[in-house]
């Protein structure tokens, strides 16, 4: 997986599958091998809910190296 967080907004790239999250818009999840231009957002709320846990669990994992290098 492929975790990034910055700028208000925070994100996880696990396969073909993207999940994005913002303070000001609900989470969207694209299907980059289908949609590479993130045009159309999958709906579906088990995939959802297993890439947020996905990405809760990335953050903390990435949590320790980033106190570390501050």
């Amino acid at each position: 997986p492929f975790l990034w967080i910055g700028d208000g907004a925070r994100g996880l790239r696990n396969g073909p599958v993207k999940l994005l999250e913002t303070a000001s818009q609900p989470s969207v999840l694209f299907d980059l091998a289908r949609d590479p231009a993130e045009r159309h957002p999958l709906d579906d709320a088990a995939l959802l809910a297993s890439q947020q846990s996905a990405l809760a669990s990335a953050e903390r994992a990435d949590e320790a190296p980033r106190k570390a290098l501050a």
